[in-house]
C-alpha cells in the first residue's frame, strides 16, 4: 500500500476499488460474518484461530513438529495476528473515507471504462461527478457538453493508439489531441480530474526538488525561475531524458532571448531611449529660439 500511495503514475481513478480491496481482504483473513454486517471490533464475528488466514509461508513454518507441540504459543501467535490485522483495519477506515461519494465516480475515467460501451451501462452519467467538482467545471452548459461527449465517444472509433493505451492521463492526453477536437471538453475534464493528488507523496517530492535548486549559494532565484525549473525537469523525467541526451530545439533557442528574459529591461531601456530622444528634441527647439 505504500508503494501504491508513493506512486508517481496517475492512480485516483482506481484508488477507491483498491483500498476496499484490501480491507476486505483483510477483514476476511479473520472474520465471518458478510462484509456488509462487519464490525472489526466485534469478537464474536471471529473466526476461531485454528482457522484464521495466516498466509502460506506462516502456514508451512507451524507444521513444523516442534512447533505444533507448542499449542498456547500458536494460539497466541494466532491472537496476536488478529489484533493487528485488527487494528490495521481500523486505522484504515480512520484515515480513508469509505463514504465518499467522488472517488468511487472517478473510477468512470479509467480507458477501459470510459471507451467501453458495455461499462458505461454501469456507471451513472459523468454529470454525478461534475456537478460534485464545481471548481472544475460549471453552468449547465458546460455539464451537458460533458455529458454528450461522454455518451458519443463511445460510439467513435478512436486511432489504435488510444484503445490500446492503459494509462489514464497518457489516453485522455491523445484523446485532447485529436485532430477534430470533438471530445476535448471530456478530455480536458478528466485530465483536470486525474491530476488531484491521490496522497502527499506528490507534493513532498516537489517540495525535495525545490530545495535541490534553491540552494543557499542560489538563494536569490525568482518563484517563476524555479518554476519553470521544476516543470522542465518533469517534463524530461516523463519523456526518459535527461540533461545530458536532451537536445533543445530551434523554436527553444529562438524564445531565449533578451526580450523574453528580460521584458521589464527591455521596456525600461525604450523608455529610456524614448526620454533621451525628447530631450534631444526640446535642445534643438531651443537653440532654435535662441537663433531668431
Amino acid at each position: 500500500m505504500n508503494q501504491y500511495f508513493q506512486s508517481e503514475h496517475v492512480v485516483i481513478n482506481t484508488l477507491n476499488e483498491k483500498m476496499e480491496l484490501v480491507c476486505t481482504d483483510l477483514l476476511l483473513c479473520y472474520m465471518k460474518t458478510p462484509l456488509h454486517l462487519i464490525n472489526p471490533n466485534d469478537e464474536n464475528q471471529f473466526l476461531s484461530t485454528s482457522t484464521v488466514y495466516l498466509g502460506v509461508k506462516v502456514l508451512n513454518q507451524i507444521k513444523i513438529s516442534a512447533i505444533q507441540q507448542r499449542k498456547d504459543l500458536l494460539k497466541e501467535f494466532s491472537n496476536r495476528f488478529i489484533n493487528f490485522i485488527k487494528t490495521s483495519c481500523l486505522q484504515i477506515n480512520k484515515r480513508y473515507d469509505f463514504s465518499n461519494t467522488i472517488l468511487p465516480l472517478v473510477n468512470m475515467l479509467t480507458p477501459s471504462v470510459a471507451l467501453s460501451s458495455k461499462m458505461r451501462e454501469k456507471y451513472p452519467p459523468i454529470t454525478c461527478l461534475s456537478e460534485q467538482l464545481h471548481r472544475i467545471v460549471n453552468g449547465d452548459s458546460n455539464i451537458q457538453k460533458l455529458d454528450d461527449q461522454r455518451r458519443t465517444i463511445v460510439l467513435v472509433r478512436l486511432p489504435n493508439e488510444i484503445q490500446t493505451e492503459k494509462e489514464s492521463d497518457k489516453c485522455w492526453t491523445l484523446i485532447k489531441e485529436l485532430g477534430t477536437g470533438k471530445f476535448i471538453d471530456l478530455a480536458e475534464f478528466a485530465l483536470a480530474v486525474l491530476s488531484l493528488p491521490h496522497s502527499n507523496a506528490s507534493c513532498e517530492r516537489v517540495f525535495s526538488k525545490i530545495n535541490c535548486i534553491k540552494t543557499k549559494s542560489r538563494n536569490k532565484l525568482i518563484t517563476s525561475t524555479v518554476s519553470a525549473t521544476v516543470i522542465t525537469s518533469e517534463c524530461l523525467k516523463k519523456n526518459n531524458l535527461n540533461c545530458i541526451c536532451f537536445q533543445p530545439t530551434k523554436l527553444m533557442f529562438d524564445s531565449v532571448s533578451y526580450t523574453s528574459l528580460y521584458p521589464s529591461s527591455v521596456t525600461n531601456k525604450n523608455e529610456l531611449n524614448t526620454n533621451k530622444t525628447m530631450i534631444n528634441i526640446n535642445e534643438e527647439e531651443e537653440i532654435f529660439l535662441l537663433e531668431d
